[in-house]
């Protein structure tokens, strides 16, 4: 029901489709309105009566709701519905992928790395854009990205098969967690940078950590990188193109419109280039 809730978002939201006789657009609104209701209704008010096993559903179901509601400019459910995901998290000790169980298949373990990067992501983009608190740090996380394959197909049960000739959606995908990855820890350094009196409570340690965390060097090696690994991305993951109803092209454009650069001038770097992170509202999943 969570994914039913996002698709019938996206389509009220003005996500273009091929023409259809089929009213989609006009039934967007009462079937994102009783799918969101029915999944809601399926989650117990009190996490801790999850079973165990249920844990990593509810986890994904969580994460899904939140991205509908920030779509639809809920920002205090989404940050609720993460907040929910966040002590699954935790409890679980999911952010440790030596933690999952050792008899998952491969298939399972794909979409286990794809669920923490996405919900990784919806984190910072609401951390950055609107000034909350991060509550996913990846200084605590051990969770390897997910493959970048060209179809689910090209997982098995026991490993990854690898198609050169193909571009993978998740390599774009992965570029984006890659911003986020460094934003946040651009974010920790300024953070550092801030202006405090010496005879303050915890001077000593502000002072200390402002001559460990220097923005300065980092500010302009982290542009050089991300503008040579933007340079590395295939054409299909730099533009987007109009929608054809054929979902292995159409996804591309979500990478496209997720990441682009700017022709403002960044005064330390003098690049020319700046890079603006946009959250494209997407859990992958194997399906």
């Amino acid at each position: 029901m969570s994914v039913c809730a996002l698709a019938s978002g996206r389509l009220h939201n003005g996500m273009p489709v091929p023409e259809s006789p089929h009213p989609l657009r006009l039934e967007a609104v009462p079937l994102f309105t009783a799918c969101y209701s029915a999944a809601m209704g399926a989650i117990p008010s009190d996490l801790m009566d999850i079973g165990i096993q249920d844990r990593y559903q509810m986890m994904k179901a969580k994460a899904i709701l939140g991205s509908c509601c920030l779509q639809n400019g809920d920002l205090k459910r989404a940050i609720t519905h993460l907040g929910d995901y966040t002590t699954l998290l935790s409890i679980s000790g999911f952010n440790i992928e030596s933690n999952w169980p050792t008899n998952i298949s491969e298939r399972e373990r794909q979409e286990r790395r794809r669920l923490f990067w996405g919900a990784y992501q919806q984190d910072q983009y609401i951390s950055h854009s609107f000034g909350f608190i991060s509550r996913i740090r990846e200084a605590k996380t051990s969770v390897k990205y997910p493959a970048e394959v060209f179809d689910d197909v090209d997982i098995t049960e026991t490993g990854i098969l690898q198609r050169p000739d193909k571009v993978s959606f998740l390599r774009g995908w992965n570029f984006c967690t890659d911003l986020y990855r460094l934003l946040q820890y651009l974010d920790d350094t300024f953070k550092t940078q801030q202006q405090f009196t010496r005879d303050e409570p915890g001077s000593a340690v502000s002072s200390l950590l402002s001559r460990l965390r220097s923005p300065k060097n980092f500010s302009s090696e982290m542009l050089h990188l991300i503008s040579d690994l933007h340079a590395e991305l295939p054409d299909e993951l730099k533009r987007v193109k109009a929608i054809t109803g054929d979902p292995q092209s159409d996804r591309y454009g979500l990478i496209g419109s997720c990441q682009h650069p700017h022709d403002d001038t960044d005064p330390q770097d003098g690049s020319g280039q700046q890079w603006k992170t946009q959250y494209p509202f997407t859990l992958c999943s194997c399906e």
